[in-house]
């Protein structure tokens, strides 16, 4: 299930907000829309989560470039992507303007996968925790 979600703050910097449950996607519309050319699709879920399991971006960093990315819609139409990059990158190195809003052609299209990664850092009260890192996968079609 895709849910849309927002921004907020946290610190002085703008972040993603976190899909309500482990279970859905979170697609943040303000940024961008599959099927426009000159957007960027950003959707985050989680790799796994504590008492939960395996999230929807569990094999997020299984992808390699060169893969093929689809996104079907809710009215069955499917759009097709190539991954063009899978990263890894810390939590103290990641800018948003790097992932929101990167130089784009009228032509080219982007979807953003956003999810946890790294290493897991437990809370130190022994609940929960978090990732220093976020997985970053990137796929792009091109719309003459």
């Amino acid at each position: 299930a895709v849910e849309q979600r927002d921004t907020t703050f946290s610190e002085g910097h703008e972040v993603f907000e976190d899909p309500s449950v482990p279970a859905r996607v979170a697609w943040y519309s303000r940024f961008g829309h599959p099927g426009f050319p000159g957007g960027n699709s950003i959707f985050a879920a989680h790799v796994d989560y504590v008492n939960y399991g395996p999230g929807p971006f569990a094999h997020l960093t299984s992808a390699a470039v060169g893969d093929a990315l689809y996104v079907t819609m809710d009215n069955g139409e499917t759009y097709s992507y190539t991954v063009r990059s899978v990263e890894v990158i810390s939590l103290a190195s990641l800018s948003m303007d790097a992932v929101v809003f990167p130089a784009l052609d009228s032509y080219t299209e982007r979807v953003t996968l956003i999810s946890c990664g790294g290493s897991f850092v437990p809370n130190a009260n022994g609940v929960g925790g978090e990732y220093n890192s976020r997985v970053i996968l990137v796929a792009e079609r091109y719309v003459p």
